[in-house]
């Protein structure tokens, strides 16, 4: 089945990078397949730490190619991006490859970006969306649009603002990506933009329902925009002749001003065009291959591998399992088919874990061929963990399995056949795919070998299986052309013709000079066109696709290849070199080693009612010469020095081991359908949607981040800062704030609201000492700032700026200071924002500072001394002694003391 080439936009938004005056901006490399890194192209310039591009990149993706991607972070003092890169400081960079950003959950991938020369350095992280392009017609539909504004807020402190439009969709995982943006206008709250031509597909992807948001932002030349309002829309509703408004919204001045209303609107000046009668394309009726991927189907793949003796001795370097312990890092043919297929395979399988077996020899000290055995001889359990873990088990497998005949493939595709007999849902959907790598044909003569081999073939067209040969040596491979049915159909024993085509051989010697990525292209180039006609066959269509509640995955792996010494100008001859003494680590710990399968007694193989393995049709054995040779905790095969005489099972029955496989599965797909955070509870209960009443705390080793109410004292020893649910406070079981009582409990040292206080048994503030509890247990008069354990400002210069606004605002006029005070605190301490919010309430009398008489005995000022202290350190006055001695002159009156203090 042929299938179309697909395209990934990937989008692309940065957190936390180093903030300074330069621009940021990002040059994208892509890997050809002659080793050659040439650049893609690069995102617009921007003054933030936080930016969001707009500039996307469409890529062509290819399931069966490893596509490596550099994205490479520059800093530039000039606006716009430049074109000559040694004008910019390079800062930093990651390599990705497309199938793990695509086979990732929600297509996101989180990574922190690392500068080679600069280690230990925080360079913050970088975030890239995948999402899939609907495929379009020859003449893409076009959408023209014509914004104006109208009183927008007020930004500039000596102007109006300088706004623009910045459209962001929404991406399949609930993220807000920007896709194109207006030109900024200088000193003008009612403007009037350029019209703005973007295409269906970058806009929506062709999905009139999905769901866009437009932020207006007052430009500013030395530092990050400013945020003025924003709204969320759809292409239909912008379509929509009867709205032709949008209120700008600022969510925080919303929630804090009962009157407030917008923060200006935006219209359109004239209708939008379309100059496309076409405005949804589809991708076909059963989906891309891409669609399934997205929408959670697995890929599992199944190893068998070649004992036969016709191999050679795998002590002779002439040996295709030729393995020198000595040379760790040499990878023969038949590592080199498995490393190959896995490094893709493994993206599309969240197990990252394989099952792995050999076919052809005598394994374990047996005397008889098995033709079906697991090579951790582990009947039980015969996955190995990621790619590593194949790699060791084959070589571990070698020196203590014998080569033997004949060869065939009846036994390794019937546990396959079995496997992919597991029933699938459309809610779970699953496909497998076979590797099986050879050195010859499988053994005519007078056995029924090939014909047996056929016919499972055969069986297996019904089932969600691909197969793959991988014939390795110079022998003649006319027999697997034969099983390869791309021009005669196999028919089975019975006269039953195969439903599909589901086999592709592979002769490795045409590839062996070719490079890891041609040789994968080559094995997996037929699995999307396979995987997508059983679709089709059983009617499945692909599932949405599944939501990340969680964010982006944040993925610390490091940079996967030393890149040496940066390039000045960027030629993209790049030499990079694996690094043999740190590999690169596969998968995880996702199964445990405690899991248990069918029978536990091996030793009574008479009772079993399911026995190891199905007997595959070779030769008979007798039960009482069945046992198993249990592995060693550290999972290493026995030497055949400290082996027992014993006798493994010659033909491998394999009925029992499918049934574990299964259960597996079934414990897999339990994981997958589970919505808990963790099967305890110790984490996020999305069924709440909040944390579970009998762990509102983190988990123990974590380390939170907790805002304590205003002005109150932290915890003794307490150095934890986290943000709890509003209007909740601690469960006191849980050594935190106790809701009930609306205040700290004195059981835990801390606030007393029976008092309005402090706890007069000197477990929080002492007038005796004119300050905190001498025990360091809060504030600490000899520091003059806050406990050095950091648990609050230690550092006073910090807050001068504060001070030095409130004198401001009192001198323009402003004089209610706690009115000052508020507006400054909602502002973050922006004294342009705050003089806006001011005049919105009222225009500024003329200076009078005989108002400034706030008594304290007003039940609406009252306010504890431990407030009022807290709010002048907070300004930068830090002499508690001085402190303490104005407020009490003033009665506690706030204002007096600030006028004292100044």
């Amino acid at each position: 089945m042929d299938v179309p080439v697909e395209r990934v936009e990937l989008s692309i938004l940065c957190n936390n990078l180093p903030r300074s005056q330069s621009a940021h901006y990002f040059v994208v490399l892509t890997e050809e397949s002659n080793g050659q890194w040439i650049e893609l192209g690069r995102t617009e310039a921007k003054k933030s730490s936080e930016p969001r591009f707009s500039r996307s990149f469409v890529v062509e993706y290819f399931f069966e190619k490893i596509q490596l991607f550099q994205f490479w972070l520059y800093a530039s003092q000039q606006e716009q991006t430049p074109q000559n890169l040694q004008q910019s400081r390079f800062v930093g960079l990651i390599e990705l490859k497309l199938s793990e950003l695509v086979g990732s959950r929600s297509q996101e991938l989180t990574r922190k970006i690392e500068n080679p020369k600069k280690p230990n350095e925080t360079l913050g992280t970088i975030s890239i969306f995948a999402e899939e392009m609907e495929p379009t017609t020859v003449t893409e539909p076009v959408i023209t649009f014509h914004f104006g504004g109208r009183k927008l807020a007020k930004k500039d402190f000596f102007g109006k603002s300088d706004p623009y439009l910045e459209i962001y969709r929404m991406k399949e995982g609930g993220t807000f990506v920007p896709c194109t943006q207006t030109e900024y206008l200088k000193n003008t709250l009612n403007p009037t933009w350029k019209p703005l031509k973007i295409s269906l597909t970058r806009l929506c992807n062709n999905d009139l329902d999905r769901p866009l948001k437009f932020i207006c932002w007052d430009w500013n030349k030395s530092s990050p925009p400013d945020f003025i309002g924003e709204f969320q829309t759809t292409t239909r509703a912008l379509l929509d002749e009867n709205k032709k408004e949008f209120e700008l919204i600022e969510p925080e001045k919303k929630k804090k001003k009962k009157k407030y209303k917008n923060s200006g609107v935006i219209y359109h000046i004239s209708r939008p065009i379309q100059t496309e009668e076409s405005v949804q394309q589809t991708s076909g009726q059963t989906g891309s291959f891409l669609q399934f991927i997205r929408g959670g189907c697995q890929i599992n793949l199944i190893i068998a591998i070649d004992f036969t003796v016709s191999n050679g001795n795998v002590n002779s370097p002439t040996s295709l399992h030729f393995y020198d312990p000595s040379r760790p890092n040499y990878l023969n043919e038949y590592l080199k088919a498995i490393t190959s297929t896995c490094d893709i395979l493994i993206d599309y399988d969240t197990t990252k874990s394989f099952p792995v077996f050999g076919f052809g020899g005598k394994p374990f000290g047996s005397q008889t061929v098995s033709h079906c055995f697991p090579l951790n001889n582990n009947p039980r359990n015969p996955v190995v963990e990621g790619v590593l873990g194949v790699i060791n088990v084959y070589r571990d497998a070698l020196q203590v399995c014998e080569l033997s005949a004949p060869t065939t493939f009846e036994g390794v595709i019937r546990v396959a056949r079995q496997m992919a007999s597991i029933p699938i849902t459309q809610e779970q959907l699953r496909y497998y795919v076979l590797l099986i790598i050879c050195d010859g044909t499988v053994t005519r003569g007078d056995t029924p070998h090939l014909r047996n081999t056929i016919d499972e073939i055969v069986a297996c067209t019904d089932l969600p299986l691909s197969i793959i040969i991988v014939g390795v040596g110079n022998e003649d491979f006319s027999d697997m052309v034969l099983l390869d049915a791309d021009e005669n159909p196999l028919v089975s024993s019975n006269g039953k013709e195969m439903e599909r085509d589901i086999v592709n051989f592979i002769p490795f010697r045409n590839y062996k000079t070719a490079s890891p990525q041609v040789l994968a292209a080559a094995l997996l180039e037929e699995v999307p066109g396979q995987l997508l006609s059983y679709m089709a066959m059983k009617g499945f269509r692909p599932n949405p696709p599944k939501r990340n509640f969680q964010g982006p995955r944040e993925d610390h792996q490091p940079i996967a290849r030393n890149v040496g010494v940066m390039p000045i100008g960027m030629t993209h001859n790049f030499s990079f070199q694996q690094n043999p003494q740190n590999p690169p680590q596969y998968g995880g710990d996702v199964r445990s080693n405690s899991f248990q399968f069918g029978n536990q007694n091996p030793q009574n193989p008479q009772n079993q009612s399911d026995r190891l393995f199905t007997d595959i049709g070779l030769d008979e054995v007798e039960d009482d010469q069945l046992s198993v040779h249990e592995m060693n905790p550290q999972n290493q095969l026995n030497r055949p020095n400290s082996q027992p005489n014993f006798q493994y099972p010659p033909n491998q029955l394999i009925d029992q081991i499918v049934n574990h496989i299964l259960n597996i599965h079934k414990i897999k797909d339990s994981i997958h359908k589970t919505k808990d955070f963790n099967p305890q509870n110790q984490g996020f209960n999305p069924q709440n949607q909040g944390f579970n009443p009998p762990n509102q705390l983190s988990r123990p080793n974590s380390q939170p981040h907790f805002e304590y109410p205003q002005n109150q004292l932290s915890r003794p020893n307490s150095q934890s800062h986290l943000e709890y649910p509003q209007n909740q406070g601690f469960n006191p079981q849980n050594q935190g704030f106790n809701p009930q009582n609306q205040g700290f409990n004195p059981q835990n040292q801390g606030f007393n609201p029976q008092n309005q206080g402090f706890n007069p048994q000197n477990q929080g503030f002492n007038p005796q000492n004119q300050g905190f509890n001498p025990q360091n247990q809060g504030f600490n008069p000899q520091n003059q700032g806050f406990n050095p354990q950091n648990q609050g400002f230690n550092q006073p210069q910090q807050n001068q700026r504060f001070q030095e606004q409130l004198r401001q605002l009192i001198d323009m006029g402003f004089t209610d200071t706690q009115k000052n005070l508020q507006a400054l605190s909602e502002v973050n301490g922006d004294i342009f924002q705050a003089i806006e919010h001011l005049n919105e309430d009222e225009e500024p009398p003329p200076p009078d500072y005989s108002q400034h008489s706030h008594s304290f005995n007003q039940p609406q000022q009252n306010q504890s001394f431990q407030e009022q202290l807290n709010q002048l350190i907070d300004m930068g006055f830090t002499d508690t002694q001085k402190n303490l001695r104005v407020l009490s002159e003033v009665n506690g009156d706030l204002g007096q003391a600030l006028e004292r203090l100044m």
